[in-house]
Formats: C-alpha cells, sequence, structure tokens
C-alpha cells in the first residue's frame, strides 16, 4: 500500500527496528538494493495531480534509475503530473526486498537535454516499447527520503547518497583511489 501523499507520510516504517542505516549494514545490504534495481517485480509511482481534486495519479511503469533520478514512462492520456512531492515503491518478489521514497516529481520536458537519454534507458528495460517517446510523457523523480525494508528482518532509513553507492560501486571505487592518490 502506499501511503497519502498529502498527509506528508513518509515510506512504510516498522518503528521498533526504524534508525539510519549504519555503514555496516549499508555493506551487507548493498547488494541487494543493487539487485533490487537489476530485477524489479513492480514499480510504482504516486504524484498529485495538476487538478487540484485531491485523489493522486497513481502509475505502475518501468522506471530508468540516472545520475540519482528515477525516470517513469505515464501513459499520454494520463493527467498532467504537478512539480510537487511524490512517492515511488521498488520491489522485488523473488528476494523480498522494498524500497519506498519520498522525493519531489515533475514531468519532463521533450526539449531537455536528460529527456532523450532517459527514454533510450526506458526502451532498452522495456523492449516492446518502440515509439515510447510519442505515447508517453516522461516523469523525473528526486528521491530524499527512502527505506529499505528486506524480508522483514531488516528496516532502515535510506538516503540518496548511500542508494547511489550501491548502485554505482565502481564509479565510487574511483573516487576512492583519486583521493588516496
Amino acid at each position: 500500500m502506499i501511503p497519502s501523499i498529502e498527509s506528508g507520510a513518509t515510506p512504510a516504517t516498522a518503528p521498533s527496528r526504524e534508525d539510519k542505516m549504519s555503514e555496516t549494514m549499508f555493506k551487507l545490504f548493498a547488494s541487494d538494493i543493487l539487485q533490487l534495481h537489476q530485477h524489479t517485480f513492480s514499480s510504482w509511482l504516486a504524484v498529485p495531480r495538476a487538478e487540484d481534486d485531491g485523489e493522486p495519479a497513481v502509475f505502475s511503469s518501468i522506471y530508468a534509475h540516472i545520475d540519482g533520478h528515477y525516470y517513469f514512462a505515464v501513459p499520454e492520456q494520463c493527467p498532467a503530473a504537478a512539480s510537487q512531492n511524490g512517492i515511488v515503491l521498488i520491489e522485488s518478489e523473488e528476494s523480498d526486498i522494498r524500497l519506498s521514497w519520498v522525493g519531489q516529481a515533475r514531468e519532463v520536458s521533450c526539449k531537455e537535454c536528460v529527456y532523450r537519454d532517459a527514454c533510450a534507458v526506458l526502451q532498452r528495460r522495456c523492449r516492446h516499447a518502440a515509439n515510447l517517446e510519442e505515447n508517453c510523457r516522461l516523469v523525473e523523480f528526486c528521491p530524499e527520503q527512502g527505506h529499505l525494508s528486506i524480508g522483514g528482518k531488516y528496516d532502515a532509513a535510506l538516503s540518496p547518497q548511500l542508494l547511489q553507492r550501491a548502485l554505482y560501486p565502481a564509479a565510487q571505487q574511483l573516487v576512492f583511489m583519486r583521493e588516496a592518490s
């Protein structure tokens, strides 16, 4: 279930074990986070509608992750998304991992540089979407506060910076090598 956007709700939590992810725990779960992004079972985006009718727009959609932002292809006939808070839920049924985010969502114009890159990644992820650009709108989601849940055994807050480290470990190793020299 996706929490209410209007209430300012944060991702689902387990109060007894809710805390910030330590470096040790991050090292244990970084590969799970990477696996989740490579083998997603389902992903959902909920954003307020541009018209203020009180009901959020909820999309089940493929996504691309580029430079710390998520990009979702939503059907053209869906109402335009306002540039406001949104919620993302990404889960894997095979490994029982769930990642949820609260952040800022906005519609991306086809004139922006990232538009073509995001559409290309989305087309690779969804091979049958040859005409993705003509039939969909592109929504960018910038994560601000995350929550990682693994099989009911582990629940913790996750920052966008830790997500980047988990998804791009090779880039992080290059940064560490440069700092050491």
